[in-house]
């Protein structure tokens, strides 16, 4: 999986060829279902492709793999408040992050960013 990984993000950022990379990241999906970096490596793309229907489902299924890593955590909030307009789901993202670490400047700065948006501050 994780040479489909690579070959993806090659695929993608250097050749620009964006079906070549969709098809390496679901191969590395298909083959590692359950591994965090293919998930999120896949999620991410396809938010970049505007697919979020797929990309909240793989960035979902990576916080489930790996419920306490920080950074699928922080992926799947950024994708909430961004790409997809659930202010709800990301809030609970970022104060969850802030209750694991509460010197997350990142966390704090998009969480109020969302409450700023939200009219909340």
């Amino acid at each position: 999986p994780a040479v489909h990984c690579a070959l993806g993000c090659f695929l993608c950022h250097i050749k620009h060829d964006l079906d070549g990379a969709q098809d390496s990241f679901s191969r590395a999906v298909q083959l590692a279902p359950s591994d965090l970096d293919p998930l999120t490596s896949y999620g991410l793309f396809l938010e970049m492709r505007a697919d979020r229907d797929s990309a909240r489902l793989l960035l979902r299924r990576a916080l489930q793999v790996a419920p306490m890593d920080m950074e699928a955590l922080w992926n799947l909030a950024n994708f909430l408040h961004r790409s997809d307009g659930d202010y709800a789901g990301a809030e609970r993202c970022y104060r969850a992050m802030l209750s694991r670490n509460r010197g997350d400047d990142d966390a704090l700065v998009a969480y109020v960013d969302l409450l700023r948006q939200l009219g909340l501050v």
